[in-house]
């Protein structure tokens, strides 16, 4: 399925009482964010949260139902 816009996910990654932060540096300073990103052609929200959390945290993860979409 495409999306006629960019669509992101983002996982809310809890273990031991403790949530999974990605840090980054840009031009504005040293930041933390879930990990995620767009979703792209042909994959689901599933697929891309998962595939974004591998990618940017290195684990796997099991998706639970959905905590909160925006827009």
């Amino acid at each position: 399925m495409e999306y006629p816009i960019r669509v992101r996910v983002n996982a809310f990654i809890i273990q031991n009482e403790k949530i999974l932060l990605v840090e980054f540096n840009n031009k504005h300073g040293l930041h933390y964010t879930l990990p995620g990103g767009e979703i792209e052609a042909n994959e689901s929200w599933i697929e891309a949260v998962k595939h974004e959390a591998q990618e940017e945290s290195s684990v796997e993860i099991k998706v639970e139902p959905v905590a909160f979409l925006y827009g």
